[in-house]
């Protein structure tokens, strides 16, 4: 089981899950975390798009802006937000994955192989961009393999074989 203020998350879908302030960036964004065919503004804002709405069309440019200013802080590059995010690199494919997720305020996220796939510039933004959410208050489950990472940016790693607690370590 899954609990988060008490109540039975697991099994939820992203929409409840989004509701309760829980963030999930999962391990293959290509498939399951980016619409690579959207442009990066469509990517970053889908989470929020009632935000943008206005009957009867969308704020198209207060949308860009924000997309911008995100692609901005998250270090994305080309700074385009009409550019498809199938022209992106990897590394700037997993920002703005990170960056729609951050613009939710989530409470709790849990980030599976955050740095996977990715170079070293981009690893080292996307590690920055973790610690930041942790500094601003929200709770951080990272799953990974890798172990370096996991030394570098967690208090406590709980190692599972088999679906089961087999080692706590802490800092």
């Amino acid at each position: 089981s899954v609990e988060f203020e008490g109540a039975d998350v697991l099994g939820l879908d992203p929409k409840k899950l989004l509701r309760k302030g829980i963030a999930v960036v999962p391990g293959n964004r290509q498939r399951d975390g980016i619409w690579l065919e959207g442009t990066a503004q469509e990517n970053i804002t889908l989470l929020r798009l009632k935000r943008y709405f206005r009957w009867p069309s969308l704020r198209l440019r207060e949308e860009a802006r924000e997309a911008r200013t995100l692609m901005e802080k998250f270090g994305v590059r080309p700074l385009d937000p009409s550019r498809r995010l199938d022209a992106f690199s990897g590394g700037n494919q997993q920002k703005i994955v990170m960056g729609k997720w951050m613009s939710t305020s989530p409470k709790v996220m849990l980030l599976d192989e955050p740095t996977q796939g990715v170079d070293a510039g981009a690893r080292r933004d996307i590690l920055d961009i973790v610690a930041s959410a942790a500094e601003d208050g929200s709770a951080v489950a990272i799953f990974s393999s890798d172990i370096e990472q996991l030394s570098e940016m967690c208090d406590r790693v709980v190692v599972m074989a088999q679906g089961l607690v087999s080692t706590v370590l802490t800092s």
